[in-house]
């Protein structure tokens, strides 16, 4: 240990010099001097002991001198330096001091222990070089030592690492098969049943890592329950032997069933030291069992249940199994383990034969037998016995027989089989009779429409005559009304004949809504003025325009639930509502472009009403209500038949209510209201819309024309018909336009005809001797297809011919034959001229100057109907405001007087604000005319 003489002689000076007082400066300087001596003593080896005395010795009167004794001053400076020099490390200081006293002593035995210092260190150093040579002879050896050393440490660090190297090898090895063996691995100390190894799939279902397991108690890990339960099994593995068991572990993947297996390792005395801890997830396994033992049970307690006798055989026909049917049947408790032979000992020939089905049976497949076989009584049962193969893997293949009691079904086959033949004989009479039944109808359609065909086909002709006297004229109505009321009777029975021979049937069509309500609506117009009802059709905003649904018996409904209407009022008003369900069934309209949706029609009148009595025969065939019966008109087929159709278009049918509900201060009778509701698809638009709506209301006002368009080509027309008096018809009607015509009265000769004359159009009958309006078709067709074959597309448009059958049949599934024949359209006889006149317009082109009706003014005035508030903005703001307040006080006497004042300036629109309030149309008004006002704000 080192002292730092100066730095301790500045740190006692300091302690000293700050005391003021002389007595206690001179106690300090005692009390500074004896831990200086102190100090200077606890400094160890080698400094001598004297060496301390004296340095403790010159410093304390240094420090005397220093503060107490000046004259001391100079000689105590000379003391520091040396004892300063000698602190440093200066050997060899000397202090030069002449005095006798104490310091004079004290400098004198500094010099002498400076002296022996110098010996000393002499000394030290010859020893100090001894000792280094020696140090270095012995580092030569040690160094030779080290080296020998170091390679052998290197040799045995290269071993060590090695070892390491293929101990780590092997563990990585260890782990990666363990890892990835299907099994929980682990290995457990015997001596403390603690954890020494797990591979990772016994990591990963205890969702802990693998330090945290290993050194764990297996209770720690399996738990306390799981542990008791596997002590018994790690006794056995004590005295050395393995063993197994399964139980339930609750583990990362929920509650398993485990089969744990136990493997002893020993050490090198053979003494058991481990456990090899090898589990199995067997939960699929178990569940699988418990499934087996479960689906066996059902299989049992099903095959138990069954009427039928089941039974299974080995490869060599020895029954292993029969269910309870053939045990209480036949006793078959004794079949078990037996074969055939054993089973019947006194029938060897069936027996036999049961044995050769089995072999075929194990060779070929399946097979049945019906056989009869005695019960426990002796009575015998015919049995179907179906025998089939049983594969199974690995093993020999089993047999398998299901027997059905056909007892009593060979005799129901018996009684149905005489029971059989009774209705064929029936039925091929009531086809007879129904073939009979449809060709007497067939034939009755075309024998009474033919004559009214002439009868309503001249009558129309002959009132064409200018000169025709008014008496005349009236006659030639009262002709056509006969004639006209003979056919809807004729319709009305052949509908009804159709109904009940199962030959009605659906025809859709896509059609405009609102145009079949305003063509009813004109129909029915003229009646009900007549009558002076009034007639009102009242359609809701989301009524669709263009539905697909069967337009002909739609329409029929309606015109016979309106003419009933209008038949039984004789005061008050007819209405027709039209409106639509909220819900609509969605439908996908990129592959269908249409939706469906609810229609609902209703008809309700102020008429005498129905009897509740009346109500439940009112739709039963050619029954007639009270009222009917006074009417002294009618068949009483019109409702049957309606509902009949209605139940077709998709409704339940036709309700009927009366009395009806009142509205509008109507006066007349209780009433009653027709409704129904059908399904339709509604389609975004109708093909050729305008175009139809033109020649619908031609066809249905019996507008006739009076000459052809200027600038038409001559066109040729060839009417076939085997009737004179129908070609007579045709050609009257059709000569005064100036057509070329020609008459065929056989299809034979139509074809021949068609070949020379190459006609525009071919007026086709149906019906004819020789060669029918179908086989003429065909030919003619093919013959067009031919010659078109090798002619240029300009070329066949200009030898195109149109054929339009011309047909008496009622029969709605006749079209389907016409059209597919290749007839481009077909109409029914008896028609009107404009029908007539409608088609030639649509497939020919024929272009027609009608005699009252612009067709183009009255299709526009048919799509203009709609009131918008754009047509209203012509009108001045102040008498829009009086019609409003007029219509809400219902004054239609006030309403029709404001109206009129635009008669002058807008009579399309004065005629459709009259016609709307005439109808009650009150909202669509208002609405309007609040639409109009907010435009021009």
């Amino acid at each position: 240990m080192a002292v730092d003489f100066v730095s301790l002689k500045v740190t006692y000076f300091i302690r000293i010099a700050a005391i003021n007082d002389p007595l206690q400066r001179s106690n300090a300087a005692r009390t500074v001097l004896v831990d200086s001596t102190e100090q200077l003593l606890s400094v160890p080896e080698p400094l001598p002991a004297i060496l301390i005395a004296l340095l403790s010795g010159l410093l304390s009167v240094g420090l005397l001198y220093a503060f107490y004794i000046r004259p001391l001053h100079a000689d105590l400076g000379k003391l520091h330096k040396g004892v300063l020099s000698l602190s440093q490390g200066e050997l060899y200081p000397e202090i030069d001091i002449k005095r006798s006293d104490a310091l004079g002593r004290l400098a004198h035995a500094f010099n002498a222990m400076a002296k022996r210092l110098q010996g000393t260190h002499t000394d030290l150093e010859a020893q100090v070089a001894k000792l280094t040579k020696a140090l270095a002879a012995s580092n030569e050896s040690l160094q030779e030592s080290e080296s020998r050393f170091s390679k052998l440490s290197d040799l045995l660090l290269l071993q060590v690492k090695e070892t390491k190297k293929a101990l780590r090898e092997s563990e990585q090895q260890l782990h990666f098969i363990t890892d990835n063996m299907p099994a929980f691995i682990a290995y457990v100390g015997l001596d403390d049943l603690r954890y020494r190894f797990v591979n990772s799939k016994f990591v990963k279902a205890h969702k802990m890592p693998r330090e945290q397991i290993i050194g764990r108690h297996i209770k720690e890990i399996i738990g306390e329950e799981n542990y008791q339960y596997a002590r018994q099994y790690i006794d056995i593995v004590r005295s050395g032997r393995g063993t197994s068991y399964e139980n339930i572990f609750h583990n990362a993947h929920g509650k398993r069933w485990i089969e744990v297996n136990y493997v002893p390792t020993f050490d090198k005395w053979g003494e058991v030291e481990g456990i090899a801890v090898l589990s199995f997830d067997i939960t699929e396994r178990r569940q699988a069992e418990e499934a087996l033992r479960e689906s066996q049970e059902q299989f049992a307690l099903f095959m138990d249940r069954l009427p039928h006798g089941v039974f299974i055989k080995e490869e060599d026909s020895r029954v292993i199994y029969v269910n309870r049917y053939l045990k209480e049947f036949f006793d078959a408790d004794q079949w078990i383990d037996k074969d055939a032979h054993a089973v019947f000992p006194n029938h060897p020939v069936r027996a036999e034969a049961a044995m050769a089905d089995d072999r075929s049976i194990l060779t070929q497949g399946q097979t049945k037998v019906e056989e009869a076989l005695p019960d426990k009584d002796g009575n015998e049962h015919v049995f179907v016995t179906t025998k089939f193969r049983i594969a199974r893997a690995n093993k020999p293949p089993l047999l398998g027989g299901i027997g059905l009691d056909i007892t009593d079904r060979v005799k129901a086959e018996r009684e149905l089989a005489a029971a059989l033949e009774t209705a064929q004989r029936l039925r091929e009479e009531a086809e007879a009779a129904n073939r009979a039944k449809s060709i007497f109808l067939a034939n009755m359609s075309h024998e009474l429409r033919t004559p009214l065909n002439a009868i309503i086909g001249f009558g129309q002709i002959i009132a064409r005559s200018p000169d025709l006297p008014p008496e005349q004229r009236e006659h030639l109505r009262i002709i056509n009304r006969s004639g006209e009321h003979l056919l809807a009777l004729i319709n009305q029975v052949l509908e009804l004949s159709k109904i009940e021979a199962g030959r009605l049937t659906l025809s859709k069509t896509v059609f405009d809504l609102h145009q079949l309500l305003i063509e009813l609506e004109g129909m029915f117009r003229l009646r009900a003025d007549d009558k002076q009802i009034r007639l009102v059709f009242e359609r809701s905003p989301d009524v669709p325009v263009a539905i697909r649904t069967d337009k002909v018996k739609l329409r029929q409904v309606l015109i016979n639930l309106l003419n009933n209407a209008l038949k039984f009022t004789n005061e008050g008003r007819v209405i027709l509502r039209v409106g639509v369900s909220q819900e609509a069934t969605a439908v996908d309209q990129e592959a269908h472009d249409y939706r469906l949706m609810t229609i609902h029609f209703e008809v309700s009148d102020t008429g005498p009403g129905i009897a509740p009595e009346e109500l439940h025969y009112l739709f039963e065939a050619f029954a007639q209500t009270e009222s009917g019966r006074k009417a002294q008109e009618g068949t009483g087929l019109g409702l049957p038949i309606s509902r009949k159709f209605v139940q077709l278009l998709g409704s339940d049918g036709i309700t009927v209510e009366s009395p009806a509900h009142r509205s509008f201060g109507d006066s007349g009778g209780p009433g009653a209201v027709f409704a129904f509701a059908i399904q339709a698809e509604v389609v975004r638009s109708v093909p050729g819309a305008k175009e139809a709506v033109t020649g619908s209301l031609l066809s249905e006002m019996d507008v006739r024309p009076v000459s052809l368009a200027p600038n038409q080509p001559r066109y040729r027309i060839l009417i076939v018909d085997d009737e004179p008096t129908n070609r007579q018809l045709l050609r009257e009607i059709l000569r005064p336009f100036g057509f070329a015509l020609q008459e065929a009265e056989n299809g034979r000769q139509a074809v021949e005809l068609w070949q020379e004359f190459q006609p525009h159009l071919i007026w086709m009958d149906i019906r004819m001797p020789e060669l029918d309006g179908y086989q003429a078709t065909k030919q003619i067709k093919a013959q067009l297809e031919m010659q078109e074959l090798g002619q240029g597309k300009a070329k066949r448009e200009a030898h195109k011919t149109v054929i339009i059958a011309l047909t008496a049949s009622s029969f709605e599934e006749e079209k389907a034959d016409i059209l597919a024949a290749g007839c481009d359209d077909f109409l029914r006889k008896p028609f009107r001229e404009a029908q007539l006149f409608e088609m030639m317009s649509r497939h020919v082109g024929v272009q027609f100057v009608y005699e009252t009706v612009d067709a183009t003014a009255m299709t526009g005035d048919i799509y203009r109907h709609s009131l918008t508030p754009d047509m209203l903005t012509a009108l001045p703001t102040e008498l829009l405001t009086q019609l409003a307040e007029t219509i809400e006080l219902s004054d239609l006497v006030r309403a029709n007087t404001i109206i009129n004042t635009v008669q002058d300036t807008e009579p399309e629109l004065a005629a459709l604000l009259s016609r709307l309030v005439n109808n009650f149309e009150y909202d669509t008004i208002l609405t309007a005319i609040s639409q109009s006002q907010s435009l021009r704000r």
